[in-house]
């Protein structure tokens, strides 16, 4: 009887991790802080090339966007929900984000700030996306996050719009 209730209550616990990990969730409820006070944004997309032989890096960046820009951008963030990683489970969070085999030699990055009352600079988060996962870093306080989109057109969209509205480097 004691090892049954000890099997059962094991299964339990497996079934809970399984269902923390694979359990959807919208990008606005990622989020530390409200979206709306964004006081700052930054957003670089890399993407390497290979033509005749050399690889080229192009680096498209929107800076101090407006927030009509910073709006098309957590819209576009918004149309995948975001499965946790396994790595969020280390007591002090995951320490590198590697994209294996899924990378294609592009990448996004999203810095965005955020008004405290602690620091006059404000606090932020740094969103680091690339070979179909993503990676929430905070600024200060917040510890990384690792989440893996369900939808990974979500991705082709974002570098789409940054090649389209940012700047080359």
């Amino acid at each position: 009887m004691k090892k049954r209730i000890i099997t059962i209550a094991v299964l339990v616990v497996i079934v809970l991790i399984a269902a923390w990990r694979f359990w959807p969730r919208a990008f606005s409820k990622l989020m530390p802080y409200d979206m709306e006070s964004a006081t700052h944004c930054t957003t670089t997309a890399d993407i390497m090339v290979v033509s005749n032989g050399r690889v080229n890096s192009d680096s498209y960046k929107m800076d101090d966007m407006s927030t009509e820009s910073l709006k098309k951008i957590m819209e576009l963030l918004e149309t995948s929900k975001y499965r946790r990683d396994f790595r969020n489970l280390i007591p002090f969070g995951p320490r590198s984000l590697s994209s294996g085999k899924y990378y294609d030699g592009r990448a996004v990055h999203i810095y965005i700030y955020f008004p405290t009352e602690e620091n006059e600079y404000g606090d932020g988060i740094s969103i680091s996306w690339t070979g179909g996962q993503m990676a929430i870093w905070g600024i200060s306080k917040y510890k990384a996050r690792i989440y893996h989109p369900t939808d990974n057109e979500t991705f082709d969209y974002l570098v789409g719009y940054l090649q389209a509205n940012g700047v080359l480097q």
